[in-house]
């Protein structure tokens, strides 16, 4: 016993040694440092990459691109937007949000714009205040009706495309 005391003794008086002044204190900090800057840049690199991953929703200042993406967003609750489904979308920037010349490459940046979003729930809230600034009520029940045609491709509306309507209407 007297030699285990002996060794416990010799082991905590190394320790105080080296911790007042073999730079155990300055190693220790360095190493918290270095545990709290790990962290922080972390969070910086989540918070630029939400960034980057939210910028093409951002930057819609169309109600029509919009209108647009929400309906793709519909569309692809049932999975990859079939080619009946976008051809029903291009019917509806077509004949409802009259885009002519510019129908493809304005659906092109949709379709970028939905592959980015996480959920269609945080793409409603983002866009909400664009629709309430620039549509008028009927307009915004135009939009609903163009997103429940989309719906109802392939034998009607199932409950994720229901579910993001209902959500659009509500906000």
């Amino acid at each position: 016993m007297p030699i285990a005391g002996a060794i416990l003794g010799a082991v905590l008086t190394g320790l105080f040694y080296w911790l007042m002044w073999g730079g155990g204190l300055n190693y220790i900090d360095a190493r918290l440092q270095q545990s709290r800057d790990r962290k922080r840049d972390l969070e910086r690199r989540a918070g630029a990459l939400e960034n980057q991953r939210m910028a093409p929703l951002r930057s819609i200042c169309d109600a029509r691109d919009g209108a647009v993406l929400l309906m793709l967003l519909v569309a692809s609750q049932r999975g990859v937007p079939t080619p009946e489904q976008l051809s029903a979308i291009e019917g509806e920037m077509r004949d409802v949000l009259g885009f002519g010349s510019e129908l493809s490459g304005r659906l092109a940046y949709a379709k970028f714009a939905a592959e980015q979003v996480l959920s269609t729930e945080e793409a409603v809230d983002a866009l909400v205040p664009l629709f309430r600034s620039m549509l008028t009520r009927t307009e915004r029940e135009d939009l609903f009706a163009m997103l429940r045609r989309v719906a109802e491709v392939h034998g009607g509306p199932i409950l994720p495309q229901e579910r993001v309507i209902e959500r659009a209407e509500r906000r």
